[in-house]
């Protein structure tokens, strides 16, 4: 039989968090680094959500914030950005800013190599799948070998 994945953590302060498949449990808590994590695992596994738009700002004026916030990922066994837009859109612009499409993928390089991975999705449903998909994945290849 097949182990069962834990309730998946959603952060409390999530405004638009992800629906998971039917069958998929899920709690909301606070989470210290991250937006969704597993169930008594938020000190070792984590996922950052962002939309588009607030990505951007994640890239200019909300910059300092949210390199605090890569350096708190950074720490833990495993953690990932999922931003839900393709990287075509950040190439060639197609956003509500000035900032320019070089810089913002300036500054995602730098991340990736200073903190955690970046993963464009395309949109919303692409990443909660990924996300559901990543967390089973980490959860089979970490949580349960340790508990063998």
């Amino acid at each position: 039989m097949k182990p069962v994945l834990p309730a998946i953590s959603i952060d409390t302060r999530e405004q638009r968090p992800w629906c998971f498949p039917v069958g998929v449990i899920t709690e909301r808590v606070t989470i210290q680094s991250g937006d969704y994590s597993l169930h008594g695992l938020h000190d070792r596994v984590a996922i950052e959500r962002k939309e588009k738009g607030d990505f951007i700002a994640c890239c200019t004026h909300e910059r300092e914030r949210f390199e605090r916030e890569l350096v708190r990922l950074s720490k833990l066994d495993f953690a990932v950005v999922i931003v839900e837009c393709d990287l075509s859109e950040i190439l060639y612009g197609i956003y509500r800013s000035q900032a320019r499409p070089e810089s913002v993928l300036g500054s995602v390089a730098s991340w990736m190599v200073d903190y955690v991975p970046f993963i464009f999705t395309g949109d919303r449903e692409n990443a909660v799948r990924f996300a559901q998909k990543l967390l089973t994945k980490w959860w089979q290849h970490h949580a349960l070998a340790e508990a063998a």
